[in-house]
Protein backbone atom coordinates (compact mmCIF):
# COMPACT_ATOMS: atom_id res chain seq x y z
CA UNK A 1 0.00 0.00 0.00
CA UNK A 2 1.35 3.43 -0.93
CA UNK A 3 2.09 5.94 1.80
CA UNK A 4 -0.35 8.43 0.28
CA UNK A 5 -3.14 6.63 2.14
CA UNK A 6 -1.02 5.78 5.19
CA UNK A 7 -0.13 9.47 5.58
CA UNK A 8 -3.84 10.33 5.48
CA UNK A 9 -4.51 7.73 8.17
CA UNK A 10 -1.69 8.96 10.41
CA UNK A 11 -3.58 12.20 11.03
CA UNK A 12 -5.75 10.11 13.35
CA UNK A 13 -2.67 8.91 15.25
CA UNK A 14 -1.39 12.46 15.70
CA UNK A 15 -4.76 13.51 17.11
CA UNK A 16 -4.70 10.65 19.61
CA UNK A 17 -1.15 11.41 20.74
CA UNK A 18 -1.07 15.21 20.74
CA UNK A 19 -4.69 16.30 20.57
CA UNK A 20 -6.44 18.19 17.78
CA UNK A 21 -6.05 21.91 17.23
CA UNK A 22 -7.93 24.26 14.95
CA UNK A 23 -7.96 27.95 14.08
CA UNK A 24 -10.54 29.90 16.06
CA UNK A 25 -12.95 31.30 13.51
CA UNK A 26 -12.12 28.57 10.94
CA UNK A 27 -8.91 27.82 9.06
CA UNK A 28 -9.58 30.86 6.87
CA UNK A 29 -8.02 32.87 9.70
CA UNK A 30 -4.61 31.43 8.75
CA UNK A 31 -4.46 32.87 5.20
CA UNK A 32 -6.10 36.05 6.50
CA UNK A 33 -3.21 36.49 8.95
CA UNK A 34 -0.69 35.94 6.15
CA UNK A 35 -2.39 38.55 3.97
CA UNK A 36 -2.47 41.02 6.87
CA UNK A 37 1.26 40.58 7.43
CA UNK A 38 1.96 40.89 3.70
CA UNK A 39 0.07 44.16 3.39
CA UNK A 40 1.42 45.50 6.69
CA UNK A 41 4.95 45.17 5.31
CA UNK A 42 4.18 46.84 1.97
CA UNK A 43 3.20 43.81 -0.08
CA UNK A 44 0.31 43.60 -2.51
CA UNK A 45 -2.08 40.69 -3.01
CA UNK A 46 -3.60 40.23 -6.48
CA UNK A 47 -6.73 38.09 -6.57
CA UNK A 48 -8.16 36.58 -9.77
CA UNK A 49 -4.85 37.37 -11.47
CA UNK A 50 -3.72 34.13 -13.02
CA UNK A 51 -0.08 33.96 -14.11
CA UNK A 52 0.37 33.10 -17.77
CA UNK A 53 4.18 32.86 -17.80
CA UNK A 54 7.15 33.02 -15.49
CA UNK A 55 9.56 35.16 -17.47
CA UNK A 56 13.07 33.72 -17.82
CA UNK A 57 16.07 34.93 -19.77
CA UNK A 58 19.38 33.07 -19.89
CA UNK A 59 18.21 30.84 -16.99
CA UNK A 60 17.52 33.84 -14.77
CA UNK A 61 14.05 34.84 -13.58
CA UNK A 62 12.87 38.22 -14.85
CA UNK A 63 9.37 38.25 -13.35
CA UNK A 64 5.90 37.08 -14.40
CA UNK A 65 3.30 37.84 -17.04
CA UNK A 66 -0.35 37.79 -15.98
CA UNK A 67 -3.25 36.49 -18.03
CA UNK A 68 -4.19 40.04 -19.00
CA UNK A 69 -0.72 40.65 -20.43
CA UNK A 70 0.58 42.76 -17.54
CA UNK A 71 4.26 42.16 -16.78
CA UNK A 72 5.59 42.31 -13.23
CA UNK A 73 9.36 42.42 -13.01
CA UNK A 74 11.08 40.56 -10.15
CA UNK A 75 14.48 38.93 -9.55
CA UNK A 76 12.82 36.17 -7.52
CA UNK A 77 9.65 34.15 -8.16
CA UNK A 78 8.35 31.55 -5.68
CA UNK A 79 5.89 29.07 -7.16
CA UNK A 80 3.66 26.94 -4.98
CA UNK A 81 1.70 25.82 -8.03
CA UNK A 82 1.74 22.29 -9.41
CA UNK A 83 5.40 21.59 -10.23
CA UNK A 84 4.52 20.11 -13.62
CA UNK A 85 2.45 23.21 -14.43
CA UNK A 86 5.31 25.44 -13.27
CA UNK A 87 7.93 23.72 -15.41
CA UNK A 88 5.97 22.68 -18.47
CA UNK A 89 3.58 25.61 -18.85
CA UNK A 90 4.67 28.63 -16.82
CA UNK A 91 8.38 28.45 -17.65
CA UNK A 92 8.83 25.91 -20.44
CA UNK A 93 10.62 22.58 -20.19
CA UNK A 94 13.29 23.74 -22.65
CA UNK A 95 14.62 26.13 -19.99
CA UNK A 96 15.57 23.25 -17.65
CA UNK A 97 18.19 20.49 -17.86
CA UNK A 98 16.75 17.33 -19.42
CA UNK A 99 17.46 15.20 -16.36
CA UNK A 100 15.56 17.60 -14.13
CA UNK A 101 12.50 17.53 -16.40
CA UNK A 102 12.64 13.74 -16.76
CA UNK A 103 12.65 13.36 -12.99
CA UNK A 104 9.56 15.55 -12.68
CA UNK A 105 7.73 13.66 -15.39
CA UNK A 106 8.41 10.30 -13.73
CA UNK A 107 6.85 11.32 -10.44
CA UNK A 108 3.30 10.28 -9.65
CA UNK A 109 0.61 12.57 -8.21
CA UNK A 110 -1.32 11.63 -5.07
CA UNK A 111 -4.92 10.58 -4.84
CA UNK A 112 -7.58 13.20 -5.38
CA UNK A 113 -10.75 13.50 -3.34
CA UNK A 114 -14.47 13.98 -3.48
CA UNK A 115 -15.72 16.60 -1.04
CA UNK A 116 -19.17 17.50 0.26
CA UNK A 117 -20.09 20.73 2.02
CA UNK A 118 -23.17 20.31 4.17
CA UNK A 119 -25.29 22.41 6.51
CA UNK A 120 -27.88 20.88 8.80
CA UNK A 121 -30.27 21.87 11.57
CA UNK A 122 -29.85 18.45 13.18
CA UNK A 123 -28.28 18.76 16.65
CA UNK A 124 -24.99 16.95 16.10
CA UNK A 125 -23.93 17.40 19.71
CA UNK A 126 -26.27 14.58 20.68
CA UNK A 127 -23.88 12.13 19.00
CA UNK A 128 -21.02 13.11 21.33
CA UNK A 129 -18.45 13.52 18.55
CA UNK A 130 -15.54 15.91 18.23
CA UNK A 131 -14.75 18.37 15.45
CA UNK A 132 -12.83 15.77 13.42
CA UNK A 133 -14.44 12.39 12.71
CA UNK A 134 -12.63 9.62 10.80
CA UNK A 135 -14.81 6.86 9.37
CA UNK A 136 -13.40 3.64 7.89
CA UNK A 137 -15.56 1.00 6.28
CA UNK A 138 -13.05 -1.75 7.17
CA UNK A 139 -10.44 -2.41 9.85
CA UNK A 140 -8.12 -3.70 7.11
CA UNK A 141 -6.27 -0.71 5.61
CA UNK A 142 -5.03 -2.73 2.63
CA UNK A 143 -8.62 -3.62 1.80
CA UNK A 144 -9.67 -0.01 2.33
CA UNK A 145 -6.99 1.23 -0.04
CA UNK A 146 -7.95 -1.30 -2.72
CA UNK A 147 -11.56 -0.20 -2.37
CA UNK A 148 -10.57 3.43 -2.87
CA UNK A 149 -8.45 2.62 -5.94
CA UNK A 150 -11.48 0.86 -7.42
CA UNK A 151 -13.40 4.13 -7.19
CA UNK A 152 -15.56 3.09 -4.27
CA UNK A 153 -15.99 4.68 -0.88
CA UNK A 154 -13.52 3.15 1.56
CA UNK A 155 -13.04 5.90 4.14
CA UNK A 156 -13.94 9.51 4.75
CA UNK A 157 -13.17 12.26 7.24
CA UNK A 158 -15.62 14.87 8.52
CA UNK A 159 -14.82 18.27 9.93
CA UNK A 160 -17.54 19.95 12.02
CA UNK A 161 -16.14 23.36 12.99
CA UNK A 162 -19.40 24.54 14.57
CA UNK A 163 -18.92 22.07 17.43
CA UNK A 164 -16.11 24.27 18.72
CA UNK A 165 -17.18 27.59 17.21
CA UNK A 166 -21.00 27.89 16.91
CA UNK A 167 -20.67 31.44 15.52
CA UNK A 168 -19.74 29.99 12.12
CA UNK A 169 -23.38 29.07 11.39
CA UNK A 170 -26.86 30.43 12.24
CA UNK A 171 -28.18 29.41 15.68
CA UNK A 172 -29.21 25.76 15.75
CA UNK A 173 -27.27 24.79 12.62
CA UNK A 174 -24.00 22.96 11.99
CA UNK A 175 -21.52 22.93 9.14
CA UNK A 176 -20.05 19.61 8.00
CA UNK A 177 -17.22 19.26 5.47
CA UNK A 178 -16.72 15.69 4.25
CA UNK A 179 -13.69 14.45 2.32
CA UNK A 180 -13.24 11.01 0.76
CA UNK A 181 -9.99 10.07 -1.05
CA UNK A 182 -10.59 8.81 -4.58
CA UNK A 183 -8.60 8.48 -7.82
CA UNK A 184 -9.15 11.18 -10.43
CA UNK A 185 -9.45 8.65 -13.25
CA UNK A 186 -12.40 6.62 -11.95
CA UNK A 187 -14.96 9.14 -13.15
CA UNK A 188 -15.38 8.80 -16.91
CA UNK A 189 -17.29 12.07 -16.82
CA UNK A 190 -17.34 13.82 -13.46
CA UNK A 191 -19.96 16.25 -14.76
CA UNK A 192 -22.37 13.32 -15.10
CA UNK A 193 -21.24 11.25 -12.10
CA UNK A 194 -20.84 14.05 -9.56
CA UNK A 195 -24.43 13.83 -8.29
CA UNK A 196 -24.15 10.05 -7.82
CA UNK A 197 -20.97 10.32 -5.74
CA UNK A 198 -22.41 13.18 -3.71
CA UNK A 199 -25.46 11.07 -2.85
CA UNK A 200 -23.21 8.12 -1.95
CA UNK A 201 -21.14 10.30 0.37
CA UNK A 202 -24.09 11.95 2.11
CA UNK A 203 -25.73 8.56 2.62
CA UNK A 204 -22.51 7.32 4.23
CA UNK A 205 -22.49 10.30 6.60
CA UNK A 206 -26.03 9.26 7.54
CA UNK A 207 -24.58 6.06 9.05
CA UNK A 208 -22.64 8.22 11.53
CA UNK A 209 -25.41 10.78 12.10
CA UNK A 210 -28.78 9.02 11.69
CA UNK A 211 -31.47 11.42 10.51
CA UNK A 212 -29.00 13.84 8.89
CA UNK A 213 -30.14 13.28 5.31
CA UNK A 214 -33.63 14.67 5.95
CA UNK A 215 -32.29 17.63 7.94
CA UNK A 216 -29.87 19.05 5.41
CA UNK A 217 -30.32 22.75 4.67
CA UNK A 218 -27.45 23.04 2.18
CA UNK A 219 -25.57 20.53 0.04
CA UNK A 220 -22.72 21.17 -2.40
CA UNK A 221 -20.22 18.69 -3.82
CA UNK A 222 -16.80 18.93 -5.38
CA UNK A 223 -15.34 16.19 -7.58
CA UNK A 224 -11.66 15.60 -8.39
CA UNK A 225 -12.32 17.63 -11.54
CA UNK A 226 -13.55 20.49 -9.33
CA UNK A 227 -10.34 20.32 -7.30
CA UNK A 228 -8.29 20.35 -10.49
CA UNK A 229 -10.15 23.35 -11.89
CA UNK A 230 -9.87 25.52 -8.78
CA UNK A 231 -6.39 24.53 -7.55
CA UNK A 232 -4.76 23.76 -10.94
CA UNK A 233 -3.20 20.69 -9.31
CA UNK A 234 -2.58 17.93 -11.83
CA UNK A 235 -5.48 15.41 -11.67
CA UNK A 236 -6.81 17.22 -8.60
CA UNK A 237 -4.02 15.75 -6.45
CA UNK A 238 -4.83 16.80 -2.89
CA UNK A 239 -1.35 16.02 -1.53
CA UNK A 240 0.82 17.03 -4.48
CA UNK A 241 3.15 14.17 -5.29
CA UNK A 242 2.14 10.74 -4.03
CA UNK A 243 3.75 9.90 -0.69
CA UNK A 244 5.12 6.57 -1.87
CA UNK A 245 8.48 5.21 -0.62
CA UNK A 246 10.18 6.44 -3.79
CA UNK A 247 8.81 9.97 -3.37
CA UNK A 248 9.48 10.85 0.25
CA UNK A 249 12.55 12.40 1.83
CA UNK A 250 15.07 13.38 -0.81
CA UNK A 251 13.09 11.48 -3.40
CA UNK A 252 10.01 13.64 -2.90
CA UNK A 253 11.34 16.18 -5.34
CA UNK A 254 14.40 18.30 -5.85
CA UNK A 255 15.08 20.99 -3.29
CA UNK A 256 13.27 24.32 -3.10
CA UNK A 257 15.84 25.86 -5.45
CA UNK A 258 15.55 25.07 -9.15
CA UNK A 259 18.12 25.19 -11.99
CA UNK A 260 16.62 28.59 -12.89
CA UNK A 261 18.33 31.35 -10.91
CA UNK A 262 15.73 33.17 -8.80
CA UNK A 263 12.99 30.52 -9.21
CA UNK A 264 12.07 28.69 -6.01
CA UNK A 265 9.42 26.08 -5.29
CA UNK A 266 7.29 25.84 -2.16
CA UNK A 267 4.23 23.96 -1.01
CA UNK A 268 3.07 20.37 -1.08
CA UNK A 269 4.74 19.53 -4.40
CA UNK A 270 8.17 19.89 -2.85
CA UNK A 271 9.78 19.40 0.58
CA UNK A 272 8.88 18.32 3.21
CA UNK A 273 5.43 16.93 2.34
CA UNK A 274 1.68 17.47 2.36
CA UNK A 275 -0.84 18.77 4.87
CA UNK A 276 -1.08 22.20 6.48
CA UNK A 277 1.83 21.78 8.97
CA UNK A 278 4.16 20.43 6.28
CA UNK A 279 3.20 23.16 3.79
CA UNK A 280 3.76 25.86 6.41
CA UNK A 281 7.18 24.31 7.08
CA UNK A 282 7.87 24.35 3.33
CA UNK A 283 7.18 28.09 3.27
CA UNK A 284 9.53 28.64 6.20
CA UNK A 285 12.28 26.62 4.52
CA UNK A 286 11.86 28.59 1.31
CA UNK A 287 12.02 31.90 3.18
CA UNK A 288 15.13 30.75 5.03
CA UNK A 289 16.93 30.01 1.77
CA UNK A 290 15.78 33.22 0.14
CA UNK A 291 16.85 35.40 3.06
CA UNK A 292 20.22 33.71 3.42
CA UNK A 293 19.95 32.13 6.88
CA UNK A 294 22.24 29.14 7.45
CA UNK A 295 19.62 27.13 9.32
CA UNK A 296 15.90 27.23 9.92
CA UNK A 297 16.63 27.78 13.62
CA UNK A 298 18.60 30.95 12.83
CA UNK A 299 15.71 32.18 10.71
CA UNK A 300 13.12 31.54 13.43
CA UNK A 301 15.26 33.26 16.07
CA UNK A 302 15.30 36.40 13.92
CA UNK A 303 11.53 36.82 14.21
CA UNK A 304 10.03 39.62 16.22
CA UNK A 305 7.63 37.71 18.44
CA UNK A 306 5.75 40.86 19.40
CA UNK A 307 4.84 41.33 15.74
CA UNK A 308 3.60 37.74 15.53
CA UNK A 309 1.45 38.19 18.61
CA UNK A 310 -0.32 41.13 16.98
CA UNK A 311 -1.63 39.02 14.08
Amino acid sequence: MHLSFVYWSLFLVSYLEDGAFSCRGSVQRLPNALVEALQRDGGELLLRSRVRRILVYDRQVQGVMLENGERIGAPVVISNADVTETIEELVGAEQFPRGYVSHIRRMKPSLSAFVAYLATDLDLRQFEVTQEVFAYLSWDEEETYRTILAGKLGAFVMSIPTLTDPSLAPPGEHLVAVLAPIPYEVGSSWRQEKAEYLELLTNSVETVFPGLHDRLTFVEGGSPRTLERYTLNLTGAMYGRELSPEQVGRGRHVEHRTPIEGLLLSGHWTQPGAGIPAVVMSGLQTAQLLLGYATLGDFLQSWNLSDLASL
